[in-house]
């Protein structure tokens, strides 16, 4: 028995013992397989050519990409054994075909054939590792080769997502390609933002930025509408400016109350100082680095637009959310990133949020946020943009 052979029989072993037979029909399977390419591409996607061989043998990105490479094989595997095909002797068919469709005295060194050429096939080589032609179809029948646009500075900077611990803030940095999440627990934010200021760093950060002078934020309407019940209830209003002086909570009740009708929660009173801290740093220029992010939303919206059904504070609500962080991330261990950092600096939550704010600020830097309220920005007295990204 080869080695291919001993890993079908642990496979179909490990598919029994789960009741997960019936799913796997070969149409699952086949879209399974090409939803765990995509995730294998996701891990290369903006690497530049030239770079991409050191980039995936660095060990910070090799180990995810052996990760899905392995999703892939695993459920190429399962598929063929399901409809019946000897996977290996199916490749070697392959590679015979392949030997006499493109002869290497003709091919050697080339993507595609001239098709005026004397004998030259009808199509392009397929199934072969060659070189990837990027080409666009004009309204002539021209072909227009696809440039990738050439790496800005913001492309070559760090990530972080941040969240308020109670043991200071909570950050999940990573480079730009997610090779290796690391936590920290800081005292306060300066550096971030100095790194943020020189456009060396894109942050995502789960606390407000924009306060309004009377009333509510639009933003924070459209976050909870699109959460619904009951994780709605995890978007807090900010205090008004007016309110953010405060020293006591039964004053700053009274300022909030004055300028916006209510008061403040005695939660919200607790993070006056994060808030202050925040607010001296950031500007309308620095908004384009560092952006407010609210973790359920960014949940929310990873899902595919409601709130999620468990609460972050439990093992099933956990589990929920570290599964649609995993495509990014790869798997977490939340447990032991606590242990490194000290019980009282985190909670598991707030790494969680973290994290959620580190794949935030990855689609800021893609520019694929999702950022609400939807049309133009509010914006406070300071000129900052009222808005949540995720």
């Amino acid at each position: 028995m080869d080695e291919l052979q001993r890993l079908l029989l642990e496979l179909r072993r490990f598919t029994r013992a789960r009741d997960w037979e019936r799913y796997h029909d070969p149409k699952n399977l086949a879209m399974a397989v090409a939803s765990e390419a995509g995730e294998l591409c996701d891990v290369l996607r903006w690497v530049d050519n030239a770079e991409a061989d050191r980039f995936a043998r660095d060990p910070r990105h090799q180990a995810r990409i052996a990760e899905e490479a392995a999703d892939v094989g695993l459920l190429l595997l399962m598929l063929c054994d399901r409809a019946g095909i000897d996977l290996l002797e199916a490749m070697r068919a392959k590679l015979r075909r392949n030997r006499e469709k493109y002869p290497a005295e003709r091919w050697r060194g080339k993507a595609w054939e001239d098709q005026a050429a004397p004998g030259a096939p009808a199509e392009k080589p397929a199934g072969r590792d060659a070189p990837a032609r990027e080409a666009d179809e004009t309204a002539g029948g021209a072909k227009t080769e696809a440039r990738k646009p050439a790496r800005s500075a913001a492309e070559d900077s760090t990530l972080a997502g941040i969240d308020a611990g109670p043991g200071g803030w909570v950050v999940a940095r990573a480079d730009a390609g997610l090779g290796r999440v690391t936590f920290a627990c800081l005292e306060r934010l300066d550096e971030l933002f100095r790194e943020a200021a020189e456009g060396r760093l894109t942050a995502a950060i789960d606390l407000p930025i924009g306060l309004p002078e009377n009333g509510g934020r639009r933003c924070d309407i459209e976050a909870r509408r699109w959460l619904g019940a009951p994780r709605a209830a995890s978007v807090f209003p900010p205090p008004c400016r007016a309110a953010l002086a405060a020293e006591g909570f039964g004053a700053a009740c009274t300022a909030n109350r004055k300028a916006c009708g209510r008061g403040v929660t005695r939660q919200m009173f607790e993070l006056f100082p994060r808030l202050r801290h925040v607010d001296a740093w950031i500007t309308p220029a620095l908004q384009a680095h560092v952006r407010e992010a609210h973790p359920e939303v960014t949940f929310a919206v990873l899902s595919g637009g409601s709130g999620l059904r468990f609460p972050k504070t439990t093992a099933a609500g956990r589990k929920e959310r570290l599964e649609l962080l995993r495509p990014f991330l790869g798997p977490l261990d939340l447990l032991d990133a606590r242990r490194a950092l000290g019980r009282e600096a985190a909670r598991l939550d707030d790494l969680l949020d973290a994290a959620a704010c580190l794949v935030t600020a990855l689609r800021v830097r893609q520019g694929r946020a999702v950022v609400l309220p939807d049309g133009p920005a509010e914006r406070d007295a300071r000129g900052l943009r009222m808005e949540i990204v995720a």
